[in-house]
C-alpha cells in the first residue's frame, strides 16, 4: 500500500505527472513497520488487521494525489516474507530491507490502482 500526499491549497489542478507517480509508487511502505520519519519505536512491527482510506475531496482521476494500493500484494508480500524470514528480523530491528525501488515491479504482479471516488468515501484495505 502507499499514499501520495499533498496540501489543500484550494487548487483543483493537482494532477502529478506519470514519471513522477511511478518513482513514488516504487517506494511503496507498509504501515506499522518503524522508520526514521513515522516515530514508531524500533524493535517491534505495530500490525493491523486493516487499513481505512477516507477521501477528503472528490478524486475523479488518475494522478491527482489520492490513495494508491497494490491488489494482491497482501498475497505476494505473505509469500516473499516466508521464502525471505530474515527481512522480517532486519524491519524490526532497523526498519530497512522491503523490496521496494527496482524490485517493486518483480515482487509486485499487478499494477498499482488509484483509489477514485467522492469525498466521504470509504476504502478498506487489508494488510
Amino acid at each position: 500500500p502507499n499514499a501520495t500526499n499533498y496540501d489543500d491549497d484550494d487548487d483543483d489542478d493537482v494532477r502529478i505527472s506519470a514519471s513522477h507517480f511511478d518513482g513514488v509508487r516504487r517506494y511503496w511502505h507498509i504501515d506499522g513497520i518503524p522508520g526514521e520519519s513515522n516515530g514508531l519505536s524500533y524493535g517491534k512491527i505495530h500490525n493491523f488487521d486493516c487499513l481505512c482510506g477516507v477521501l477528503l475531496s472528490d478524486v475523479q482521476e488518475p494522478m491527482s494525489g489520492e490513495l494508491c494500493v497494490y491488489p494482491g500484494s497482501h498475497v505476494e508480500l505473505a509469500e516473499y516474507f516466508s521464502n525471505n524470514t530474515h527481512v522480517l528480523e532486519t524491519l524490526r530491528v532497523e526498519g530497512k530491507g522491503l523490496p521496494s525501488g527496482p524490485e517493486t515491479d518483480a515482487l509486485f504482479k499487478r499494477r498499482a490502482v488509484h483509489c477514485l471516488g467522492k469525498q466521504g468515501d470509504v476504502f478498506l484495505e487489508s494488510l
